[in-house]
């Protein structure tokens, strides 16, 4: 993230969660409205950590080149419990069910592995 824009972070991007500027966020375009959409957190060695985000019925974005920012700062939750994950490397899987979707309807991207290095 850089000023009042957002660059994309290459792979192997360390982040040190010290403030906005420093936290990995996911950049989502919409081309439909989605029934849910989830992000899990997985470190590189397999463990999950849970979900970062679980979010229903979310709008499609505006227009073509327009997407919204889901910044995390590193906590995860499990039902009423949360965690902070702690420094290591990891994955975001992000997961978006269709508008009237079945269990069969998710769409997933997983992304590059990032490091979390707090100072």
């Amino acid at each position: 993230h850089a000023g009042a824009g957002f660059d994309v972070a290459p792979a192997g991007t360390t982040f040190t969660m010290a403030d906005a500027y420093s936290i990995p966020s996911l950049l989502v375009h919409l081309e439909l409205q989605a029934r849910e959409m989830r992000a899990e957190i997985y470190s590189t060695s397999g463990k999950a950590w849970h979900r970062a985000l679980d979010l229903e019925y979310l709008p499609r974005n505006s227009t073509a080149t327009s997407f919204s920012a889901y910044p995390w700062a590193g906590v995860t939750f499990a039902g009423n419990k949360t965690y902070t994950v702690p420094d290591g490397t990891y994955v975001i899987k992000l997961s978006v069910l269709k508008p009237l979707g079945g269990s069969m309807d998710w769409e997933t991207w997983t992304s590059p592995a990032f490091t979390i290095d707090r100072p």
